[in-house]
C-alpha cells in the first residue's frame, strides 16, 4: 500500500477493510503497517459502539523507529532514537523536515509541549499544522531538530 492510499483513509473506516491479512499489533490499539508507519485503530466506532467489523482507523503515525511511536503515545520512560529514518517528503511539504523550516510553511500553526503527569517531566514538544502534528525530542527551540515522529489527521 502506498503513503497516498493511507492518507486517503477516513477516521473509523475498519482495519480490516484497509489492510488484507494479520497487521503486527505493538500495543494495545497500535499496529504496525510498514517499518516507519503504523495506525492508531480502536475497538469501537465513531459511536463508540464495539462493532464486528472492528478494531477502527483513528490516526495515522510515521516514526522515525517503532520505539519511536510508542515514546509518542504512552509517553514511557525516555527515548533514545539512536539512528533514524527521515520522514517521507509527502509529509514534509518540500522542506527538509527541520522544526525552523516547517514553522516557517505557515503562520498558522499552534506549538505545545507535553510533560508526564506522573513525574512532571518534559517528554516532546510539538508543532501543529497542515493536517499534522509534528513531535520533536528537545524541550528548547532548535530550528534544525528534525522530528522524531509525525500525526497525520486523517479525513472525517
Amino acid at each position: 500500500m502506498k503513503l497516498q492510499d493511507i492518507l486517503d483513509v477516513s477516521t473509523w473506516t475498519p482495519l480490516s477493510s484497509v489492510f488484507d491479512g494479520d497487521l503486527e499489533r505493538v500495543a494495545e490499539v497500535l499496529y504496525k503497517i510498514d517499518s516507519n508507519f503504523f495506525v492508531v485503530a480502536q475497538p469501537y466506532n465513531g459511536s463508540f459502539i464495539e462493532g464486528e467489523d472492528g478494531p477502527y482507523i483513528t490516526a495515522f503515525y510515521w516514526g522515525a523507529n517503532e520505539e519511536a511511536v510508542e515514546y509518542c503515545l504512552q509517553y514511557k520512560s525516555q527515548l533514545e532514537c539512536g539512528e533514524t529514518n527521515l520522514a517521507p517528503s509527502e509529509l514534509l511539504f518540500g522542506t527538509e523536515g527541520t522544526y525552523g523550516q516547517l514553522r516557517k510553511l505557515s503562520s498558522s500553526y499552534e506549538e505545545s509541549a507535553v510533560y508526564r503527569a506522573s513525574d512532571g517531566d518534559f517528554v516532546h514538544k510539538k508543532l501543529t499544522l497542515n493536517g499534522c502534528v509534528y513531535y520533536f525530542l528537545k524541550s528548547d527551540i532548535d530550528d534544525d531538530e528534525v522530528p522524531y515522529a509525525i500525526e497525520v489527521s486523517l479525513r472525517s
